[in-house]
């Protein structure tokens, strides 16, 4: 708020372009005029204020909407990020699920990490909706800054205009009230005043230049309130469901240096192929056994067996040369687990890995 000393007893008078003959000092009851040079001022920056076009300080149709949204919560924003949740809910049941199922033979690790995945995504998801609705929290505090009225400095007094100080009568339920003198809207209501800096006032000496400003800063930080209120609700889905799928990359490509127990479940068998004698992980489909073999898409994946073969555990294949689904060869020297694939993986002395599944022998 303007303030200058008063005529008689020099307290703080605040001032405004609506009073230039009529300050009134609360210290000592003096009414009238401020004193000559403080009235030349005011009269320059009135003059100022009269050639500006009013259109200037006055929020147009977007600005209002923008502001009305940021006042306001948005139910069809939490429907769409509720209704895009659902998937990655759905999935960590599921992986809860399954974590309470028997696994013969599954190392407890493995079964651990593989149920903390199903949460990550929901995870992830969270992460990038509380990141997102972070900045657009903070680009509508920004715009509702830039557009509020004057706060008080005292409980009881009026809200003063942002562009010329004079008070804003009273405006009813409407969270913008225009300015009776400059015709300037501001923003009235609660949430704004509290964005706004109580030491905040308009300035007498450029009052064309801070109008300018403030008409940028209002446009500016309603373009980009509203850019980050569509980028959180259409962003965060397919942003989640993107990090996701990274993550679910980055770890598969670490999985075969993970050093986790390998099952001592037999559950994998030689299985006779175009490509010779080959690892498959054995399992049955209506009672049918099938023979799986990973990630080699040079065999056919999964294999119908007429009869279950004889199987056996991930250590057996220890010291056997064996050729990896990607043409690594290699003396066999360790196997460990692979909690992402739940498929072991085989450590060749070449220090190659690779899935144990579709790795077939060196004859």
């Amino acid at each position: 708020m303007q303030t200058c000393p008063c005529p008689r007893c020099g307290a703080a008078l605040a001032l405004s372009l609506a009073s230039l003959h009529g300050v009134r000092c609360r210290s000592c009851g003096y009414e009238g005029p401020p004193r000559p040079e403080v009235l030349e001022r005011l009269r320059i920056a009135q003059g100022e204020l009269s050639r500006l076009d009013q259109r200037t300080r006055q929020l147009d149709a977007s600005a209002q909407a923008a502001i009305v949204r940021a006042l306001r919560t948005r139910w069809g924003a939490i429907v769409v990020l509720s209704l895009g949740v659902l998937p990655f809910v759905a999935l960590a049941v599921a992986g809860v699920a399954e974590g309470f199922e028997e696994h013969p033979g599954l190392p407890l690790a493995n079964r651990i990490i593989g149920v903390s995945l199903t949460w990550v995504p929901l995870l992830v998801y969270a992460c990038v909706g509380g990141i997102l609705a972070a900045f657009v929290g903070r680009a509508r505090r920004r715009l509702l800054a830039a557009s509020a009225a004057i706060p008080p400095e005292r409980p009881g007094e009026p809200v003063t205009c942002a562009v010329c100080g004079a008070s804003l009568a009273s405006f009813g339920t409407s969270p913008i009230a225009r300015c009776g003198y400059c015709a300037a809207d501001n923003v009235v209501h609660p949430a704004a005043l509290r964005q706004a800096a109580t030491a905040r006032s308009f300035d007498i000496d450029s009052i064309g230049a801070t109008t300018a400003l403030r008409a940028r800063e209002v446009v500016s930080a309603a373009s980009h309130a509203s850019a980050m209120g569509v980028a959180s609700v259409v962003g965060t889905p397919p942003v989640s469901f993107f990090a996701v799928l990274a993550l679910l990359l980055f770890a598969k490509a670490v999985e075969p240096y993970i050093a986790l127990a390998a099952s001592p479940t037999p559950r994998y068998a030689w299985v006779a192929t175009k490509r010779g004698k080959c690892v498959g992980l054995i399992g049955e489909r209506d009672g049918v056994p099938q023979a799986h073999f990973g990630g080699n898409d040079k065999l056919p994946n999964p294999m119908t067996l007429d009869t279950l073969p004889p199987r056996f555990a991930p250590s057996a294949i220890v010291g056997r040369t064996m050729r990896l689904a990607n043409g690594k060869r290699g003396r066999v020297v360790g196997v460990t687990g692979a909690p992402v694939t739940n498929r072991e993986q085989l450590v060749l002395d070449s220090g190659a890995h690779g899935d144990l599944p579709g790795a077939c022998a060196e004859e």
